[in-house]
């Protein structure tokens, strides 16, 4: 994700070639949907980007704490598991 926005920002200051991907991805954004170039590598989801983008931070914290803690903790969110 962070390869790909550096080169979206690249390419809107004219720094490097906008490709048709780029400009699918910029279009996606800016319409707050979840650019296919993410999607196809990240699990299922009909939610808008911002809040898709909020639940991958969420996974993300929950599986940190979840190798750190372990059996620690007082729950585990079950679909974190199926598409971390």
């Amino acid at each position: 994700m962070s390869t790909s926005i550096d080169t979206l920002k690249k390419a809107l200051k004219g720094l490097a070639v906008m490709s048709e991907d780029l400009e699918s991805m910029y279009f996606s954004i800016y319409n707050n949907r979840v650019p296919d170039l993410w999607a196809n590598k990240a699990y299922p989801s009909l939610k808008p980007l911002s809040s898709w983008f909020n639940n991958l931070n969420e996974r993300f914290e929950f599986l940190r704490l979840w190798l750190k803690k372990g059996n620690k903790l007082g729950g585990f969110w079950i679909s974190a598991f199926f598409f971390p």
